[in-house]
């Protein structure tokens, strides 16, 4: 593809690009809102604490989740036009990561439903028989979430994790290295991907929720400098 024609291609898709970024970051931050304003956040660490709660908020965790992931699913968009803008322009990022870009969020965003459906049928089984013995509670619920169904979703959604994380590092830091991103964004798209594995921020994922926000201004260059980088030109 010629340089005219790249640059043709990013003009006519950044606004799609600029309003999947922008929905994600508004469908993230309202999944945690919601969440906050209907389940009661629990700092114990108990396990039949956490089934009672689940039990009790089923409906309202299954929508949280529902909206976390479709804003997980619509990350595919907003990565795969940086990785395209930045793999024409770097070659050394590898052509065919592009496929984890969509893999890795739509993979995310299904089996983190999935699971949360499994941990619902969990506490509909368990919360019933309640009270039961302690240790016995206990071995209860570590049986239904070692069954082989619940700790395939989990090793998936685990998996998927750790493709978007290593794709908002890897994307950013070239994009940044390519004159895409000013260094701040580029920093705060790594960081982004750290906090996909070390979920420090919770169910409020501030730092993503703004950095997308920024990503959609950037696309439509309504970023101030030094935001956008100068290669976009």
């Amino acid at each position: 593809m010629g340089r005219e024609e790249q640059l043709r291609w990013e003009r006519d898709n950044a606004q799609w690009a600029a309003i999947a970024a922008a929905l994600s970051a508004i469908l993230t931050i309202a999944a945690g809102l919601y969440a906050r304003s209907k389940v009661p956040t629990s700092s114990d660490d108990d396990a039949i604490d956490k089934i009672k709660l689940v039990y009790e908020h089923k409906t309202e965790l299954l929508l949280a989740t529902g909206l976390t992931g479709l804003g997980s699913a619509l990350l595919a968009a907003p990565l795969y036009y940086l990785f395209r803008a930045t793999r024409f322009r770097r070659e050394q990022l590898p052509r065919g990561l592009q496929y984890l870009v969509f893999i890795a969020p739509i993979l995310g965003a299904v089996t983190v439903f999935i699971h949360q459906i499994q941990t619902n049928a969990i506490a509909d089984k368990i919360v019933p028989q309640l009270p039961l013995e302690l240790q016995h509670a206990e071995d209860l619920i570590k049986d239904e979430v070692g069954k082989g169904g619940v700790a395939v979703v989990g090793g998936l959604a685990t998996a998927a994790a750790l493709g978007l994380a290593f794709m908002f590092v890897l994307i950013s830091l070239n994009a940044m290295r390519a004159g895409l991103l000013s260094r701040f964004m580029g920093i705060m798209g790594i960081i982004v991907g750290v906090l996909v594995v070390i979920p420090l921020q919770g169910d409020l994922p501030l730092i993503q929720v703004f950095w997308l926000g920024a990503l959609a201004a950037l696309f439509l260059n309504r970023w101030p400098p030094p935001g956008r980088g100068p290669a976009w030109d």
